[in-house]
């Protein structure tokens, strides 16, 4: 699969909760403006070492040091690379695929 990527419009689609909801993360609770729990990522046993925040849409786990946004999250979870992560949001959440025109070595000179 070479179809161009939009790292931003991912990112600006999908919701670190909606992330988190798709993996059925257990335990998590809501404080303020964030999420709280344990990290899915290293499945550590500590319930508060995880957080999420939801309007910054960004992570990072206190234990194991994972930190950084949806890609990031899914990228760790799904051991693949940032463009991977960035592929499989597209198809888990509809994504429609956009700017494929732009996409670098399609040939045609502007």
């Amino acid at each position: 699969m070479d179809e161009w990527v939009d790292f931003s419009a991912v990112k600006g689609a999908v919701s670190l909760e909606a992330v988190l909801r798709h993996y059925e993360v257990p335990g998590l609770r809501r404080h303020r403006d964030q999420l709280e729990g344990c990290c899915p990522i290293h499945r550590g046993k500590r319930d508060d070492s995880f957080r999420a925040s939801l309007s910054k849409n960004v992570f990072h786990c206190f234990a194991c040091q994972a930190h950084g946004n949806v890609l990031d999250l899914v990228a760790a979870m799904e051991k693949c690379s940032i463009r991977e992560a960035a592929c499989r949001l597209q198809q888990w959440f509809g994504i429609a695929v956009s700017g494929a025109a732009a996409r670098p070595g399609s040939g045609g000179a502007g």
